[in-house]
């Protein structure tokens, strides 16, 4: 009787932990417009758009939610969530979470500037290494820039969790540059520039183009959720349904995303 006993209850503890475990996932991203913000209609985005419709064609149910940053970094390291979207690759995420194999969404990372600032960027950080540099908090821009600011390259770097603060810092001049999304930026700022007093420009050339991913926590065995995910994902792009997406979205925001300023 007793080994009944004892069975029935390893029984039930696996049992609960499946249930757990399984759909519907619990999927987080973070404000990153115009890859993914909330709107009064719910969570949208380019990415999100691309999410909601792999895990469609998946057939596997999932809810959304939209976490700031730094809490979905700790929610996808303890196990409170089960995927975390659009995610920079860093090796010692890797300690935590579990990197699909086809990337999500590439982000192109460049150095903003007032209109009237007369700072160039050659590719070398060198040339900005006694400026004032803003950016954002537990963020990666790929890994020239992120071993440059952990090699301490740049005299001062101030970090802040959202784009908008860093937005204001730069019209304030409480930093010289900012660095961020080439169109995450210019979106944000189309949106926001009646609040600022200067205009501001995308220096050229790029820092980095650096590719993002859907990742899946490590606490719970998500293995197989991750490589149905990775052939849906390959699968939308060779037959074009993944750049249709992108190509839709590109017509909505063509009035908003430009390469300098606002008239």
């Amino acid at each position: 009787m007793p080994y009944k006993v004892i069975a029935l209850l390893i029984y039930c503890l696996f049992a609960t932990s499946s249930l757990s475990y399984s759909a519907p996932f619990k999927i987080a991203t973070f404000h990153f417009p115009p890859y993914e913000y909330t709107t009064d209609e719910g969570i949208t985005g380019i990415s999100v758009d691309i999410v909601k419709a792999v895990f469609k064609e998946m057939e596997v149910e999932f809810k959304l939610i939209e976490l700031p940053w730094s809490r979905g970094l700790r929610a996808i390291k303890k196990g409170n969530i089960d995927c975390f979207f659009e995610v920079l690759w860093k090796q010692e995420r890797e300690a935590y979470m579990d990197y699909a194999k086809e990337v999500l969404m590439p982000e192109t990372a460049s150095f903003f500037v007032l209109a009237k600032s007369s700072i160039q960027f050659t590719r070398g950080f060198s040339s900005l290494a006694q400026y004032k540099i803003g950016m954002r908090q537990d963020f990666s821009y790929g890994s020239s820039f992120d071993k440059s600011v952990d090699s301490n390259q740049f005299k001062i770097i101030i970090k802040r969790t959202k784009n908008e603060d860093l937005l204001r810092m730069l019209n304030t001049g409480e930093i010289d540059l900012l660095i961020g999304d080439k169109y995450g930026i210019l979106y944000l700022y189309q949106r926001t520039f009646i609040r600022h007093k200067h205009a501001i420009k995308r220096l050229k050339p790029d820092v980095e183009d650096t590719p993002s991913y859907m990742v899946f926590t490590k606490q719970h065995d998500l293995s197989a959720l991750r490589d149905q995910f990775t052939k849906a994902l390959r699968q939308f792009k060779a037959d074009g349904r993944y750049q249709r997406i992108i190509n839709r979205w590109e017509k909505i925001l063509q009035q908003n995303i430009i390469e300098n300023t606002p008239p």
